[in-house]
């Protein structure tokens, strides 16, 4: 019977983060802790530390692959440093603003924030609209790889995991 109740509350979180993961968010650190409690309501090691500690790795990889992204896709586009600045700016700017409308607010702040700060930014050092829109477009580039990259290792994370399960 624990074992369940541990795969309903795994699932239910692995659901949550294929979600937020797909949102651009750290869903896939929702999935580790998923897998985590799957191990404490079994109380046993279903899901062996190296796995979890696989499981962790993925989820820091996500994390660090969200900048390497976003500065290669700036980098690409040839933005200006004002412009990657203003685009964590607006992120942080955007997702503090909208964050009263709960998680769907703080993505869309998210987003239009990074879009509107890398503009702003360009649009600050080089008093051009065109440069100006390419950062914006590297902005909503780099935005969809994550999203994509993210949710992809949120899926390899819950296959792992019911892998792991299942043998």
């Amino acid at each position: 019977m624990p074992e369940l109740f541990a795969l309903i509350i795994f699932s239910t979180l692995a659901v949550i983060g294929l979600i937020l993961a797909a949102l651009g968010l750290p869903g896939t650190w929702t999935i580790l802790i998923g897998a985590g409690l799957y191990n404490l309501i079994t109380w046993n090691w279903t899901i062996s530390p190296p796995i979890l500690a696989l499981l962790a790795g993925i989820a820091l990889a996500g994390e660090l692959l969200e900048w390497i992204v976003t500065y290669a896709v700036h980098k690409r586009a040839k933005t200006s440093k004002n412009a990657f600045l203003g685009l964590i700016c607006g992120a942080i700017i955007g997702g503090f603003l909208l964050s009263a409308i709960p998680l769907l607010g703080t993505v869309i702040g998210i987003c239009l924030g990074a879009i509107i700060g890398a503009y702003l930014g360009e649009f600050a050092h080089h008093k051009s609209h065109k440069r100006a829109l390419r950062a914006a477009k590297a902005a909503v580039l780099s935005r969809a790889a994550i999203m994509g990259a993210k949710l992809l290792l949120a899926i390899i994370q819950t296959a792992i995991v019911l892998h792991a399960i299942n043998t």
